[in-house]
């Protein structure tokens, strides 16, 4: 049996709201429908073309975000409850889908992925909120989406969307630079 998108990225189920979640699912299966994707291809996907040889997959990256989100929020919400409080289901949301745009974006050529010229005139942060809007995701989800790069910079971000922006690059970053570390210390290294 062919694996679903839920089958690969379980976390779906943390979105508590069942309109939010059905719609989050939407906007993946459609897009792999329109990329050619199947959902298992998600786990040989890099979450990033990057870095060389990166050995995080899209599907991957996908659940830890979430998983990361979804504890961040439960703890802010806890701790500082009288303050604020930070929408969980918008957060898990805003992780599941902020690099939806992506499998429009990176290519496969022979054994290598490549950002394709779709990712450099429209960037990923863009075709995802593209993407979820087409499919009835709340705006402030969209939003954090939109704005989670470093294209968002000095844009007004929620705080959903600020807690997105460092979760994804406190991911991103230790392991660019533990694999550009190891690319440079690679005597095979292409130059």
């Amino acid at each position: 049996m062919t694996p679903s998108i839920t089958d690969i990225i379980p976390e779906f189920a943390l979105i508590r709201d069942p309109k939010l979640r059905k719609n989050a699912i939407s906007c993946w299966q459609d897009t792999l429908k329109q990329t050619r994707y199947k959902p298992a291809d998600l786990k040989k996907i890099p979450f990033t073309p990057l870095i060389r040889n990166n050995p995080i997959s899209l599907a991957q990256h996908m659940s830890s975000l979430a998983r990361q989100c979804a504890a961040c929020a439960d703890i802010i919400n806890k701790s500082y409850r009288r303050a604020f409080r930070v929408n969980k289901d918008y957060l898990i949301a805003a992780a599941l889908l902020h690099d939806v745009g992506k499998l429009r974006g990176i290519v496969k050529r022979g054994r290598k992925w490549f950002e394709g010229e779709r990712e450099k005139l429209l960037h990923h942060s863009l075709s995802s909120a593209a993407i979820c809007l087409a499919h009835n995701i709340p705006e402030e989800v969209i939003h954090a989406i939109a704005v989670h790069s470093k294209d968002g910079e000095g844009k007004r971000r929620t705080p959903e969307a600020i807690l997105l922006h460092h979760i994804d690059f406190m991911n991103y970053e230790p392991l660019l630079q533990v694999y550009m570390r190891k690319s440079l210390a690679d005597p095979n290294r292409e130059r």
